[in-house]
């Protein structure tokens, strides 16, 4: 069994960019070129907030040893892997 980290990050890191792009230029065509910026995407942006918010609790986490192997990882690590996943979702 081999560690997870580095697909974490890989797939993290690409859908930010890939969402922050998208809809960067949905924004844009729609505030600038149309004019026509509505609650749609308003809400798109709480969307984006919300994702965003989730992605970098999971780097966070990624950081502190989600994605591998627990014999590599010290206990003060997991702890916070724990907690910052757990905060994200709601749990205490």
């Amino acid at each position: 069994m081999h560690d997870a980290y580095g697909i974490l990050l890989g797939f993290t890191i690409t859908f930010f960019v890939l969402t922050w792009t998208t809809v960067s230029i949905r924004v844009y065509v729609k505030a600038r070129m149309l004019k026509t910026f509505g609650w749609d995407d308003y809400m798109l942006l709480a969307a984006l907030a919300t994702y965003t918010g989730f992605l970098v609790s999971q780097v966070m986490a990624t950081v502190n040893g989600e994605g591998q192997q627990l014999d590599k990882v010290t206990t003060a690590h997991a702890e916070t892997a724990l907690k910052v996943s757990s905060r994200y979702l709601g749990s205490s």
